[in-house]
């Protein structure tokens, strides 16, 4: 069942889809994705997005200061999107342009601070009128990688539960868990790069339970090339590792290896030097006290893990059920996330919603947060986590907090305790009431249809009702008593 699992996450993602890059972090990765397709690393700037950029070269052009694994993987989808373009009808040049977006650099003291004002205050970093349809076009597309990960997060994690003895019916159920009761079901439609992350995690796991260890440092390798900052991975990895052995040691040094040399030489190719990771000061910037952060990050009415991922939480009492290594490794990686995050300036995670810093370890412990349960038992439990993430999916985040600091005239720390600290502006809890709900580009092209865009939304519906449909088979073939023989 992996395979239909893995098409029917990746569809109800892409339909779940707001059909733009909120994030700036997204846009300079998915430019960087357009650069490699022409044989550049540099690129010229966007407006606005100057300070997430390197130094510029001898031409003016400037460099992303994010790894390289993220456009690297974003880049089939932007050449996809290059060759559907042209494609497209009169009729649709428009659908990405909502009248709730605001193009460009925008002055917070322009925005209007009334709050009976239902505008959006939604801010992008490119054009998406009708003369850049195509350019909007390879934006939408290059946020698939998100739903390209949760699908691969999905698919492994039913295989690893397989691999645990896990009946097939069970499997699903630890997988759905994985993919839809963690933050990841909001994460897989978003452009942050830790949707991407989360199958190297589970991945990971899963190569070890197969004793292929090479494959498990390519993981930690890919994972590595995506954020390096998730070096801190491979302390809780020697967990999975232990068992082998040194010669499984090795194996996963020689399956990372060549992921940390194509990094350190991005790097020196970017900055002159391969030590430089591209985040400069902000390696200096862990001033938050310990307390502070691991409260925030575990508690924190904006971004509590208990509040926001319950279903990783229970998955901590599931872990005596698994074997003690992957137990330990599922464990490792998130106190290796808290231990590093927790005394960064920015531990909040910026403008997103939960604990965006711990999401790649979070779909591993979600999957057995309900080890045991039975079918019935596990699916109203499926439902009731799935409730924590809706509000993710109602609003944009940039929307939300664009408008919070516009209302309450706040700035800086003042501005970053309200979405951290105060139940007023929590997301789980104000989102459900926010007036403007326009996340999803679905309803946009129903009323515009065209060739490229409805016909690739409508590629994914028909994907996703194949899967639904052959999964619901095998779940109902799997659970079938047998028949005694005669």
């Amino acid at each position: 069942m992996a395979w239909p699992l893995a098409v029917a996450v990746f569809c109800l993602h892409v339909l779940l889809g707001g059909g733009h890059l909120y994030e700036p972090d997204a846009t300079v990765q998915w430019r960087n994705a357009e650069a490699l397709l022409e044989g550049r690393l540099a690129f010229d700037p966007l407006p606005g997005t100057e300070a997430l950029y390197g130094l510029p070269d001898e031409h003016g052009r400037v460099y992303s200061r994010f790894g390289l694994g993220h456009a690297v993987a974003g880049a089939p989808f932007v050449l996809a999107a290059r060759a559907l373009g042209p494609l497209h009808s009169e009729g649709e040049r428009g659908v990405f342009a909502t009248g709730a977006t605001v193009e460009g650099p925008v002055s917070w003291a322009a925005l209007p601070a009334a709050a009976h004002d239902d505008r959006s205050f939604r801010r992008l970093w490119y054009g998406t009128g009708g003369n850049d349809f195509e350019q909007a076009l390879s934006a939408w597309m290059f946020g698939w990688t998100s739903a390209a990960a949760a699908a691969a997060t999905a698919a492994f994690a039913y295989l690893l539960a397989l691999g645990l003895g896990r009946a097939p019916p069970a499997a699903l159920g630890a997988a759905l868990l994985a993919s839809l009761a963690s933050p990841l079901l909001v994460y897989g439609h978003e452009g942050w790069s830790e949707a991407l992350l989360c199958p190297f995690v589970v991945g990971a796991a899963l190569a070890a339970r197969r004793r292929r260890y090479v494959l498990v440092g390519a993981a930690l390798g890919a994972a590595f090339l995506v954020k390096p900052a998730m070096a801190v991975l491979a302390l809780p990895a020697l967990a999975l590792v232990a068992p082998g052995g040194r010669a499984a040691l090795v194996r996963v040094v020689l399956g990372g290896l060549p992921f940390l040399g194509v990094a350190l030489a991005y790097n020196a190719v970017r900055f002159g030097t391969p030590l430089e990771s591209g985040y400069g000061d902000e390696l200096g910037r862990f001033s938050t006290p310990v307390g502070v952060g691991l409260v925030g990050l575990l508690l924190s009415p904006g971004r509590g893990l208990v509040i926001y991922a319950p279903a990783a939480v229970l998955g901590l009492f599931a872990l005596p059920r698994l074997p003690r290594a992957l137990a330990l490794y599922a464990v490792g990686s998130l106190a290796a996330l808290l231990a590093l995050y927790c005394r960064w300036w920015g531990w909040e995670g910026g403008w997103c919603y939960g604990p965006r810093l711990l999401v790649p370890a979070l779909p591993l412990l979600a999957a057995f947060s309900f080890d045991g349960l039975g079918p019935q038992a596990r699916l109203a439990a499926l439902v009731g986590l799935v409730a924590t993430s809706l509000p993710g999916l109602m609003v944009e985040p940039h929307d939300y907090y664009q408008w919070v600091r516009a209302y309450t005239l706040t700035s800086g720390e003042a501005f970053f305790d309200l979405l951290r600290w105060d139940w007023a502006y929590a997301p789980i809890r104000q989102w459900w009431t926010y007036p403007v709900k326009e996340t999803m580009l679905l309803p946009n092209v129903a009323s515009a249809p065209g060739p490229v865009v409805g016909g690739l939304l409508s590629a994914a519906l028909a994907g996703l009702a194949w899967a639904v449909i052959v999964l619901r088979r095998r779940v109902v073939t799997d659970s079938a008593p047998e028949r005694p023989a005669r």
